[in-house]
């Protein structure tokens, strides 16, 4: 239907949890008409790349019902139930603290909360090593190159995979240290290192 976005589809959108989702399914996304979609049949032949996406959808719920932030008053509330829309555009309940997500000052302009950049980036740090590194982003700098691709074989995931296996931090007259984790904000020592 026409009009604004339901609040679920823009919280979806302000996390991101499910990186370039809309670059892969542009081709084969649903119609706004179930007629076109049912006599379309792409959706059969995409089975696999749409239970994956509503398992991802899932463990994205189930963290952001996890979380817990703070109220003003100094309660605790889910942060999946944190969030209204109101005019159209996605925000905080006024009772939470806004450091926890998007609100917006007395021009419109949108403020972003610090806490709520940290865990949009810890959520997209958890599916990305959850899914694999596919996109375009996470890949190594020689896979621009033909000559790392055929030597690869064509396996994106193999070098992000190679270093969650064996990565760690050399610091010399200790040796091998846990490295920091960016995305997860601490620091790891990878599987077969911490063994």
């Amino acid at each position: 239907k026409q009009g604004a976005k339901s609040r679920d589809v823009q919280i979806w959108e302000v996390f991101n949890p499910i990186q370039n989702l809309d670059q892969k399914f542009q081709k084969e996304g649903l119609s706004r008409s179930l007629a076109k979609d049912v006599t379309n049949f792409s959706w059969l032949m995409n089975f696999r790349k749409w239970t994956e996406t509503q398992a991802s959808m899932q463990i994205f719920g189930a963290y952001m019902k996890r979380q817990q932030v703070e109220t003003k008053d100094g309660g605790k509330m889910d942060y999946l139930d944190a969030w209204e829309v109101k005019e159209g555009k996605i925000q905080l309940k006024p009772e939470v603290k806004p450091e926890w997500g998007i609100t917006y000052n007395e021009k419109g302009e949108m403020i972003i909360g610090d806490k709520f950049r940290a865990k949009q980036q810890e959520i997209q740090a958890v599916m990305r090593n959850l899914q694999g590194a596919y996109d375009a982003f996470n890949q190594p700098e020689a896979q621009r190159y033909l000559l790392f691709r055929f030597v690869s074989y064509l396996r994106r995931y193999f070098t992000t995979m190679l270093i969650d296996r064996f990565g760690f931090k050399y610091r010399k007259g200790v040796g091998a240290v846990a490295r920091y984790q960016p995305g997860l904000g601490n620091l790891n020592k990878r599987y077969l290192q911490s063994s």
